[in-house]
């Protein structure tokens, strides 16, 4: 490589970097100034062979955003001092989430199971641990390729960061 080709790959490489920030920050600025929508509960990122990038991203956003959205109601009581408010207490309850709805599981409503149970199980945890989840798989889920861990990208760093601080 000549110096002009070298001066060329790293003024490439400086602008990838400064779009990566931007986008990072963009995200997390839309996360905490956005509304609150309902949340979509799901698998996980590859629970079908059909996941894609795309279908991560609208599987996770509206669920960080839900989560962020009641982390800022938790500000007052932060303030004052009080963790023994119903809110706070609430958002670290391990049961206080609805993470995925339980479903009926029968075919065309015949139950085929022997036990006759065809009611699922709805899954639940606390709002902090269904933040860290979603934030950190929201992140993997603007990986531009494969050859890049998670854990090296810009946004998982700035989410686990977060959660380190907290």
């Amino acid at each position: 490589m000549t110096a002009s080709s070298n001066e060329e790959y790293n003024e490439i490489m400086d602008r990838r970097q400064a779009m990566a920030t931007a986008a990072s920050a963009a995200i997390a600025t839309s996360l905490i100034v956005s509304n609150p929508q309902g949340a979509s509960a799901s698998g996980g990122a590859t629970a079908g062979k059909y996941t894609t990038i795309p279908i991560a991203k609208r599987r996770y956003y509206g669920r960080v955003q839900e989560a962020v959205h009641e982390f800022l109601q938790l500000t007052p009581a932060i303030i004052a001092g009080d963790m023994t408010g119903q809110y706070v207490q609430t958002f670290f309850d391990p049961l206080g989430a609805l993470i995925i709805p339980a479903k009926r599981k029968d075919i065309n409503g015949i139950c085929t199971k022997k036990d006759g149970n065809c009611k699922g199980q709805e899954i639940r945890d606390s709002r902090w641990n269904d933040m860290k989840t979603t934030m950190y798989l929201l992140g993997n889920a603007f990986r531009i390729n494969q050859t890049k861990a998670p854990d090296n990208l810009p946004t998982v760093i700035a989410a686990k960061a977060f959660f380190k601080e907290m």
